[in-house]
């Protein structure tokens, strides 16, 4: 083999490394307050990983209509 085919593979093989590293495992889970989070690790042993399905994009809008439930819960108007 020369030098180029075997450089070819070693590289084909970092690659295949880091891409299996790299779906290692998402976790998807709401909190009490109906917030729902997103992991790379688990807060729980009862939470099952996800798959993503390509990238997901959350509008800000929805950020801060959250944002703004949460300063509801932590400080209620009396």
């Amino acid at each position: 083999m020369s030098l180029s085919v075997i450089s070819r593979l070693f590289a084909v093989a970092i690659l295949l490394v880091f891409a299996t590293s790299a779906s290692a495992g998402y976790y998807k889970w709401t909190d009490e307050n109906g917030v729902t989070h997103f992991s790379d690790e688990p807060p729980g042993p009862d939470v099952k990983p996800v798959r993503p399905n390509g990238t997901t994009v959350i509008p800000m809008r929805e950020n801060i209509r959250t944002q703004k439930r949460l300063e509801q819960i932590k400080n209620p108007k009396p």
